[in-house]
């Protein structure tokens, strides 16, 4: 399979995680001023979402046609933060993570944490046990580690922090992961704790209902 507009159009979008990813944002200090890119953004969906709420988000990716041209590691253009949603599982982490550690401020991004079956992926999905990476267990597809991708924002001198994005506490089968990257480990601390501790909180609610 290869990704083209029948692609796009079969793949479901998760609304519920552009909430997660909102967070995300805000966690790292996100302001209006700064320039956001959505690298593989597809038709764009999300990055509209997040410009009516006062981003500045600019969709790219590299095969839609919907927005304009990026690929990762080697076409991406400067930004302050870098989004991606279900995008690092269809390319080599190391180089890429490597390109997105030149945002000014930090990047957010959602990938899988239960098996996907979707041909196009590198990693099938990222598990909290695995170290490294290792190839046969889903045919071609390798699986990662949380840690490993954490690890890797952390090699190029960002803080980073993963957690179980909202869908996991509604549908625990279909459990992803939310990774939030900050250029800095010291801008912003106590607020970026505040939002880990309001994101926990609503977690808890939502488990309740």
């Amino acid at each position: 399979m290869s990704y083209g507009v029948e692609y796009f159009a079969a793949r479901e979008t998760d609304t519920l995680e552009w909430v997660d990813v909102l967070l995300g944002l805000k966690a790292i200090g996100a302001t209006r001023q700064d320039v956001i890119v959505e690298v593989g953004a597809g038709t764009g969906r999300l990055s509209m979402w997040l410009r009516q709420r006062g981003l500045d988000v600019r969709p790219c990716d590299p095969y839609s046609g919907a927005v304009p041209y990026c690929r990762l590691p080697d076409a991406v253009p400067p930004a302050d933060v870098y989004v991606l949603q279900h995008v690092l599982e269809h390319v080599e982490l190391e180089e890429s993570v490597e390109a997105l550690c030149r945002a000014r401020r930090g990047v957010v991004a959602v990938v899988p944490g239960h098996f996907a079956p979707d041909p196009t992926h590198v990693y099938s999905h990222f598990t909290p046990s695995l170290h490294g990476t290792y190839k046969g267990l889903f045919g071609e597809a390798r699986v990662a580690s949380i840690s490993s991708l954490v690890d890797a924002f952390r090699r190029c001198g960002m803080y980073a922090a993963a957690w179980l994005d909202l869908r996991s506490w509604l549908d625990p089968p279909n459990a992803d992961w939310v990774v939030v990257a900050a250029w800095k480990p010291v801008r912003r601390p106590l607020r970026y704790y505040a939002y880990l501790i309001a994101l926990t909180a609503e977690r808890f609610v939502a488990k309740a209902l």
